[in-house]
């Protein structure tokens, strides 16, 4: 179905409005999205939504999956040991140093 047929098919009953995102009309009917909306999302974002995510996940994995070879590698003291001195440095940057950057930026 294209956004001429919808149009007319939403237009009796459908408040319109001017997108200049599509440069067509898009109905909403008493606040539920109509098709039109949910057919741009979908050419708009369905070209990219599955990559980006892919894009995502592959970025969360391979990460981890490098720390716990490296951390199987290392033996369990160290990797133990890097742990924490991981988390102690994200409290340290959570809880004192961005307050202190935000704070001196707001003085300046």
């Amino acid at each position: 179905m294209n956004l001429t047929k919808l149009s007319s098919y939403h237009h009796k009953k459908c408040i319109t409005l001017q997108c200049t995102l599509t440069c067509t009309t898009i109905s909403v009917s008493s606040g539920i999205i109509s098709e039109q909306i949910h057919l741009w999302l979908y050419v708009f974002l369905g070209k990219w939504l599955i990559p980006a995510w892919i894009v995502t996940e592959l970025s969360i994995f391979v990460p981890a999956f490098f720390v716990i070879m490296y951390s199987m590698d290392w033996g369990a003291a160290k990797a133990n040991a890097w742990l924490i001195a991981y988390v102690m440095s994200f409290f340290e940057t959570v809880l004192i140093t961005d307050p202190v950057k935000v704070r001196i930026s707001f003085e300046v």
